[in-house]
């Protein structure tokens, strides 16, 4: 099943700080899984990004599940490792399943597209970067073992 991830921050047009809101839409087949619906409580993109990278990591590490809530509980998205693949849960709702190794790459390259952007890089020497940068590590060295990291910059 096709996956993919498309990140966003609000203050597109400044400078990222560690604590800047954003979006985060999953499309998922043909379904779409987005923080958007949820306008009164934006994610705060970086924090929000690490725990999705911490999670997946640990569905590829053995862990049997994750819940990515970011940095509140207004967009919850629920990962749980099956043996057909990862199945996704929002709002009572499953999606999947997925393979993991299609869903590391996914987020891989849902990062790559947000950094593309300059403006968007993490803060340096802010609170996010070590960790960030760590995790961004992790999903990377995931994808290897998984066979999925070909070619790509690092």
């Amino acid at each position: 099943m096709l996956i993919n991830f498309r990140f966003s921050r609000h203050d597109s047009e400044e400078l990222a700080t560690d604590f800047d809101a954003g979006e985060i839409d999953m499309h998922i087949g043909q379904d779409l899984i987005s923080s958007r619906k949820r306008t009164h409580m934006p994610n705060i993109i970086y924090m929000a990004l690490y725990d999705l990278m911490e999670g997946v990591v640990s569905l590829q590490t053995g862990a049997k599940s994750f819940q990515m809530q970011g940095s509140h509980y207004a967009f919850c998205v629920h990962f749980r490792r099956t043996r057909e693949g990862i199945v996704v849960t929002y709002e009572e709702r499953k999606y999947g399943p997925v393979a993991l190794a299609a869903l590391l790459d996914a987020i891989q390259r849902g990062l790559t597209e947000f950094f593309v952007d300059p403006l968007n890089a993490i803060p340096l020497g802010g609170a996010m970067e070590g960790d960030f940068l760590r995790s961004w590590g992790a999903l990377k060295q995931a994808m290897k073992q998984s066979g999925q990291l070909q070619n790509r910059k690092e």
